[in-house]
């Protein structure tokens, strides 16, 4: 793959984020537990460290995260089967619901972004991004 220069990705990167930065202030969730949502949505049970080593916080400010999402019925904590000390967080009926819906907002948001690219431009983005979230090689290291 050719050169992408770093201002561009920087600003597609940029763009994603204030997106999500909306979405989360339109669900009344702040930035935690939106992102705690979204990754939960792309599971079918996560364990609770896994989830702290995701978000980086700590644990405190987890348990704060998880307790709001709670409350307001958005997530769920389950004994795993294999292993009884460990808990694992899911969404809930309604977590769900308003995941499926901040996919759809993203969408609307995103497409019309890639209506000016042709059909082989935007199967190429689309496989590009993949490899991108994929390698996992997106790092922030402070």
């Amino acid at each position: 793959m050719g050169y992408i220069p770093a201002h561009i990705l920087a600003h597609l990167f940029t763009y994603a984020a204030l997106l999500k930065l909306s979405l989360a202030k339109e669900c009344g969730l702040n930035t935690s537990q939106f992102l705690a949502l979204l990754l939960l949505g792309n599971t079918n049970g996560l364990p609770i460290r896994e989830l702290k080593e995701k978000l980086s916080i700590p644990g405190s400010s987890l348990t704060f995260t998880l307790d709001a999402l709670e409350k307001r019925g958005l997530v769920k904590r389950r004994r795993s089967k294999d292993d009884r000390r460990q808990w694992l967080l899911s969404l809930s009926a309604k977590g769900r619901r308003l995941y499926t819906q901040v996919l759809a907002q993203e969408s609307k948001a995103l497409s019309p972004a890639l209506e000016n690219l042709s059909e082989d431009e935007r199967t190429a983005f689309l496989r590009l991004a993949e490899e991108i979230i994929n390698s996992g090689s997106v790092k922030y290291n402070r």
